[in-house]
C-alpha cells in the first residue's frame, strides 16, 4: 500500500486536524508500507514521542468491522485489565472516542511499538502460543466485539469476478493478467467454494466456545523488541470466534511446538479439524477476491495491481496445491 489517503487528505491538512483532536505537536508524519485495508503512518511529536496511526476509508473498512472499529479499539482496556500488555492501546481523542471520522475517513492513533517481525524458532513459537493461550480466556462476557457469523458471502463474489472476467471484452493489462490466473483454474477454484460452503455449514452446527480472536496472525502483525518481548498489532479484524480463527496460522513449520504449548497453556480446548478447514480454506479465497476486487474496479495503480496478482499467484493459487497436505498433517497433531 502507498501513502495515497495521505495525499488524497493532504498532509499539513491532516496534521492541522490531528494536533486540534489529540494532546500532541506533530514534527512529521512518516508512512510504513505495510497493511492491505488502511494507510498507516508513524507520528513524530515535538517531545520526541512517538506513536502510530492509521487511516481508513470508512466504506472498505473490513468485512470483520461491520460496524466500526469503536469495539476492537475498546478491547485493549479489557486485556490490560487482565494484565495482558502485549498489544496496543488507543489514544483517546479530545471528543473521547477512541476512532474519529474525517470525513470519508475514520482514523485511530494508538501508541507506538518499536520493534520488528521475528524469526520464528521453538522459543519464540512457545511465547506466542501462551500469549494467545491467554488472550483466549479473558471472559468475554460484556465485550462488544462482532460474533463468529459462519458467512461466506465475499468469498462466494469469487464466482462473479470469473463471470465478469468470462464476459468483459475490454481488459487492461493487469485485468488481462488476473483472466490468465483465474480462468484456467476456474473448475478448481468452483471446487474449493464447494468445499468452503461444506466446512462452513459443518461449522455453523458445532457447539463452540467463542473467544476473543485476532483473526490476521500475518507476520506483519507480530512484533519482537530488543528485549525479546513479543506483541501481537492490528486487531482490526477481532470479533468473538472458536479458537481455530487464530490457531490455524501457527500450524506450519512449528505447529506440534505451537499446538503443545498452547494446549499446555489452555488445556480445555480441543482443536476442530473442521473449523481449521474452514478459516484455512475462507482466508486464501477471500484474499483473492479482495486482491481481484481492487484490480477489476480500478482502485489500484499498476504497480499495486502486480503486487496483487503476485499474491494471488503465490498466497492463494500456490497454496491450494498444498492445502490437503497441510490439513491432513495439522489433523496428526491435533
Amino acid at each position: 500500500m502507498t501513502a495515497k489517503y495521505l495525499k488524497q487528505i493532504g498532509k499539513l491538512k491532516l496534521i492541522h486536524w490531528l494536533q486540534r483532536n489529540y494532546p500532541f505537536q506533530i514534527v512529521e508524519l512518516i508512512p510504513v508500507l505495510k497493511g492491505e485495508i488502511g494507510d498507516n503512518y508513524i507520528i513524530i511529536t515535538s517531545d520526541n514521542q512517538k506513536y502510530f496511526l492509521k487511516i481508513y476509508l470508512r466504506s472498505k473498512l473490513h468485512i470483520d468491522n461491520p460496524k466500526g472499529l469503536e469495539g476492537t479499539l475498546s478491547l485493549a482496556s479489557r486485556l490490560y485489565e487482565r494484565g495482558i500488555s502485549s498489544i496496543p492501546y488507543p489514544i483517546q481523542a479530545s471528543n473521547g472516542n477512541l476512532e474519529i471520522k474525517y470525513g470519508k475517513y475514520a482514523i485511530i492513533v494508538t501508541n507506538f511499538i518499536e520493534g520488528k517481525n521475528p524469526k520464528f524458532s521453538p522459543a519464540i513459537t512457545k511465547k506466542f502460543a501462551q500469549l494467545i493461550a491467554k488472550i483466549h480466556q479473558v471472559d468475554v462476557r460484556n465485550i462488544n466485539l462482532p460474533v463468529e457469523p459462519f458467512d461466506t458471502s465475499y468469498a462466494n463474489k469469487l464466482r462473479e469476478q470469473i463471470k465478469t472476467l468470462e464476459e468483459k471484452r475490454r481488459l487492461n493489462k493487469q485485468m488481462a493478467k488476473l483472466k490468465g490466473l483465474l480462468l484456467p483454474r476456474k473448475n478448481l477454484l468452483l471446487n474449493q467454494l464447494k468445499k468452503l460452503d461444506g466446512f462452513c455449514n459443518k461449522s455453523k452446527n458445532k457447539k463452540k466456545k467463542l473467544v476473543i480472536t485476532h483473526g490476521d496472525l500475518i507476520l506483519d502483525n507480530l512484533l519482537i523488541d530488543r528485549k525479546k518481548n513479543i506483541f501481537i498489532v492490528d486487531w482490526d479484524t477481532a470479533r468473538l470466534a472458536p479458537v481455530e480463527r487464530d490457531v490455524w496460522f501457527f500450524t506450519g513449520t512449528y505447529g506440534a511446538t505451537f499446538l503443545q504449548s498452547y494446549k499446555k497453556f489452555n488445556p480445555p480446548i480441543k482443536i476442530d479439524i473442521d473449523l481449521i478447514s474452514f478459516y484455512m480454506y475462507k482466508r486464501y479465497i477471500e484474499d483473492m477476491v479482495y486482491w481481484a476486487d481492487q484490480i477489476l474496479l480500478g482502485e489500484v495503480d499498476s504497480k499495486q495491481a502486480e503486487s496483487n496478482l503476485e499474491g494471488i499467484k503465490i498466497c492463494c493459487l500456490e497454496a491450494y496445491k498444498k492445502i490437503e497436505q497441510k490439513l491432513a498433517n495439522i489433523n496428526k497433531l491435533i
